[in-house]
């Protein structure tokens, strides 16, 4: 997979002109005078990659946020990302994005009431692994879909994770920014450039990524292939990379902070 230029990469994103463009790398805390919002550095992966893979993607690439999954599949929580490893993480300076896996679209659509169930769920891993209430998780939505479709669905999951204390948060396509912004603070877009397989992470030169607006975080690459990491990040053996305003997007306080509002949704 051959490297995009920086100017390249910029081209193939000037599409997304209501986004915000963010520098690449570790971003010093801005001047008073300088309006150029902070930014971190996200990566997720489908299961634990290991302790020394984890250790090079904070020391060495500079990571700041790791994508942990609570499911891949309804019923069953990831085996993989634990209680004692989020503790592990947490004192060594990560952030998190805690992700459930609800279903497929045509099940959210089909059988909204499921919502419910799974929100309960989501929830219930939340506390397993030791995310305190009032922390964040992110429904996953795999595909992109319309209000009146996701919606029914989507309120009833919203209404059980609130239930149990938990602020419900969405990953998903930032063609659906525009309506979910109305339902959580807490969105987590994809907004990937054209073409896709012509881009390839550099740690020497990280084309800068792009936050949607009204979002807390975008994913601009996909299935990575970090050839220097020593581990098995599972799945297909990819990582995903996204770009934050917030440093912990787990925490309903520094999204606050991050988005410059008093309380979220």
């Amino acid at each position: 997979m051959g490297r995009l230029s920086r100017r390249a990469f910029l081209s193939a994103s000037a599409s997304a002109a209501s986004s915000l463009l963010l520098p690449s790398g570790n971003v010093p805390t801005a001047r008073a005078d300088d309006k150029t919002p902070r930014t971190y550095s996200a990566v997720d992966c489908y299961s634990y990659p290991g302790d020394d893979a984890i250790k090079q993607l904070r020391e060495q690439l500079k990571f700041d946020i790791v994508g942990f999954y609570l499911n891949h599949v309804r019923g069953t929580p990831d085996l993989t990302w634990t209680y004692d490893r989020r503790s592990d993480l947490a004192m060594s300076g990560w952030g998190f994005f805690p992700t459930y896996i609800g279903g497929d679209l045509s099940l959210m659509v089909s059988k909204p009431e499921l919502g419910i169930k799974h929100g309960l769920e989501a929830a219930q891993f939340m506390t397993d692994v030791g995310f305190g209430q009032g922390s964040v998780v992110y429904l996953d939505i795999e595909k992109p879909a319309g209000e009146l479709q996701l919606s029914p669905y989507l309120n009833n999951w919203i209404k059980a994770v609130k239930s149990r204390k938990f602020y419900p948060g969405f990953y998903g396509s930032y063609s659906m920014a525009d309506w979910l912004k109305n339902l959580s603070s807490a969105l987590w877009s994809v907004e990937l450039p054209a073409p896709v397989a012509a881009v390839s992470y550099d740690s020497d030169d990280n084309p800068t990524g792009l936050i949607t607006s009204r979002c807390i975080a975008t994913q601009y690459l996909q299935k990575q292939k970090l050839a220097i990491i020593k581990g098995t990040p599972g799945g297909d053996g990819t990582y995903d990379l996204s770009r934050s305003l917030a440093a912990d997007p787990s925490d309903t306080a520094c999204i606050a902070a991050a988005l410059n509002i008093k309380t979220l949704k």
